[in-house]
């Protein structure tokens, strides 16, 4: 089926309201469409107001790791993919989180392959970022951790003496900024 074009914008829809709309066919020519029903205040956006997706570069990657305190953890489990949320901080270039000796990160991540997944988002501008950390998790008993790490803060209550150290094989991380004329 040919895309949905607004008859008076002349523009592709992607969030087409109550508008007449019609198709172009392959050769340009285009007839009337039939009435399309959304929300009022969904707003259209051209192609110059799309929000824009950049890869960003390892630097900014750890940069940005360094800014936020909470992440995702996935791994392969027994039963599927596994994802839990820890508190984290970069030292000695690798990822570190503290865990209950018991948890299932604990029991079934050590020595596999994990990625860790830090974001931020900010809707309100329709913006911003993820990196993506992926390497082997090594657990590591308290009394062998960095100084840093002793007093390392995390939210969740209860006894989390076991700590994981995720050496990084692969950093990648995104960025959505928004076009300037899509901020509120």
């Amino acid at each position: 089926m040919a895309p949905l074009w607004h008859a008076s914008a002349g523009r592709r829809s992607r969030r087409p309201g109550t508008e007449r709309t019609v198709r172009r066919t392959g050769a340009g020519r285009a007839w009337r469409g039939e009435q399309r029903r959304v929300p009022m205040n969904v707003e259209q956006l051209s192609q110059e107001q799309e929000p824009r997706l950049a890869t960003l570069v390892a630097y900014d990657c750890w940069s940005l790791l360094g800014q936020a305190e909470i992440a995702r953890v996935g791994w392969q489990s027994a039963a599927g993919v596994a994802i839990v949320p820890v508190n984290y901080v970069v030292a000695d270039g690798a990822v570190w989180f503290r865990t209950d000796p018991s948890s299932a990160v604990a029991r079934e991540a050590g020595g596999t392959r994990i990625v860790v997944e830090v974001d931020h988002v900010d809707a309100r501008e329709h913006s911003g970022w993820s990196v993506v950390v992926s390497g082997t998790a090594q657990l590591v008993e308290f009394l062998d951790v960095p100084d840093m790490l002793v007093d390392m803060r995390i939210w969740p209550g209860g006894e989390h003496a076991l700590f994981v150290r995720v050496d990084p094989d692969e950093v990648t991380g995104r960025r959505l900024s928004a076009a300037p004329d899509d901020r509120p």
